[in-house]
């Protein structure tokens, strides 16, 4: 269930988001995915996830 925070702020569930077709950016090795998960942990998440209505109801596509 998408839970609206604020006129531009929803809290998604990970089962709503759909990768973009669009996305140029792509992740397809076990190292590229653990140097992302050890930049997150020291860093933190460093811009907002900007997602978009997906195809399907209730689908955002990120």
């Amino acid at each position: 269930m998408t839970t609206r925070l604020s006129a531009e702020i929803l809290k998604i569930p990970l089962a709503q988001l759909a990768p973009s077709p669009f996305n140029v950016r792509s992740i397809r090795t076990l190292k590229r995915i653990e140097e992302l998960a050890r930049s997150l942990a020291e860093d933190g998440q460093k811009e907002p996830i900007t997602v978009y209505p997906g195809e399907k109801d209730e689908e955002y596509r990120a």
